[in-house]
This record gives structure tokens, sequence and C-alpha cells, in this order.
């Protein structure tokens, strides 16, 4: 009777030690396991996430124990929706645009020659109108009717002289011929002649008085004033004098420079 008593409590425990090894192996497999996840924020300006995923293996077997392997991580790096592109912004001065004024030779008519551009009178002429070159041939032939006038054509001008003194000169300046006289230019009426005072520039001192001959107007006032300027120096005329071609002496000269 004891006998049969203690294999009815053997098999018992059997079979409860079944049952609960059971229940243990049902619940350990219904149960889920959830990857782990976390973000590692390390560097919030670069907005890196860092994503860590850990896999946890379970084994059917209740006797074994789970094993765990190295957790993989997975970075992401993102921009930011946030973000916005870095644009430079340059500041841009606006500078005034610089307008410079040409001063032509005819509105300076003060200017020293020195700071005139050096072409040479000769082919600054041949450059000039036809009528304009026609005032020169009858001024300088005007010149060479009077005794004693030598004239003398230079890289600037063409000048006449009484002996050594200087009492003409002929001068180009941009477009327009200039007459300078040894004349006083208080002695003659501003508004018939138009004439300019050129006694501060030291090129004129000797012949401040100054004219344009750019005009038969012009060209006339300036034979008139050739003449008062033989009166008040004295100067005679020739009584034989035949007219040069003024303009065929310039020409020559114009290929040889």
């Amino acid at each position: 009777m004891d006998a049969l008593m203690i294999v009815l409590i053997c098999i018992d425990v059997v079979f409860l030690a079944g049952i609960i090894a059971f229940v243990i192996v049902m619940t350990l497999n219904s149960k889920k396991v959830l990857p782990a996840q976390t973000i590692n924020d390390d560097d919030e300006n670069d907005n890196v996430y860092e994503t860590v995923i850990e896999e946890v293996i379970v084994t059917e077997a209740v006797e074994q124990v789970p094993v765990r392997k190295s957790p993989i991580k997975v970075v992401v790096k993102a921009v930011s929706k946030e973000e916005k592109p870095v644009v430079e912004e340059k500041t841009v001065e606006e500078v005034a645009p610089v307008v410079e004024t040409v001063e032509t030779a005819d509105d300076n008519d003060d200017a020293n020659d020195d700071n005139a551009k050096r072409i040479p009178f000769a082919q600054k002429l041949l450059t000039l109108d036809s009528s304009v070159q026609t005032y020169y041939a009858g001024i300088d032939n005007a010149f060479r009717a009077m005794r004693k006038i030598n004239p003398r054509v230079s890289t600037r001008s063409v000048s006449y002289r009484l002996g050594r003194e200087l009492v003409a000169k002929l001068t180009i300046r941009g477009k327009t011929m200039r007459l300078h006289l040894a004349l006083d230019v208080n002695a003659f009426p501003q508004n018939v002649y138009f004439q300019k005072d050129l006694s501060d520039t030291k090129s004129y001192i000797e012949v401040p008085f100054t004219v344009k001959v750019k005009s038969d107007r012009g060209y006339k006032n300036a034979l008139k004033l050739i003449d008062a300027l033989a009166e008040a120096k004295g100067i005679e005329k020739k009584t034989r004098y035949t007219e040069v071609d003024s303009l065929q002496t310039i020409k020559e000269l114009a290929e040889n420079e």
C-alpha cells in the first residue's frame, strides 16, 4: 500500500511538472519582443539621428538561455526641414557714374599751348574745312605783303616777326584757327571783334589780342586788325608783291613731318 502511494505521488509530480513546463513554453512563445530604439542626438547642429536596433533571439526550448547579439547601429543623416540654405549677402556699393567733361580747345582759350596735344600746325590745318584753309592763305599773304615781316611755320604755330619782335601768331585749337596780335585789347570795341585778352598766358604775352577766324566776318575783321597792326607798328607794305601758294607750302611741310 505504501509503495503504491509513492508511485502515484511520483506520477502526479511528473504530470504537474509537465504541465508547468508546457505553460512556461507557451507563455514565452506568446510574448512579442519589441526592438529597443534609442535616438542619439549628439550633434544638434548637424541634425544627425542615430537609431539603435537590438535583436533578441529567444529559443523555443525552455532549457536554452536566450542569446543576445551585439546591437546593430543604423546612422541616418538628414537635414532638418527648418534648416535653410545660407545665403551670403554682399553689399553692393552704388557708385555714381563718373561723367567726364571733355573740354575742347575752343572752350578754353586761356590754356597754355604746352598742354595741347602735339600735332604739327601744318597737319592740323589740313584737317580743317577748306574755307578755313582759304582764310589762312589770305592772312598769311597779308603778312608776307609787308616789309621786314618774317613768317615762320613751327610745330605749334605760324609766327610773324618784325625783325626780332613777335607781332602776330596763328594757332589752331580744336577746329578753330585763332589770330594773335600785338595790339591793345581795350583799344578796339569788343562787341565788334569779340577779342580775348590772353596776356596772362606765357605763350601770348607779346601777342595778347586774340580773335577766332572761322567765318567770313571773322576773316574780314582779321584783315582789318592786320592793317591796324601795320599802322601801329609803322610797317610799310611792299610796292610789288606776288601772292604765294601758302597752302602748298603747308602741304609740303605736312608731308615732311
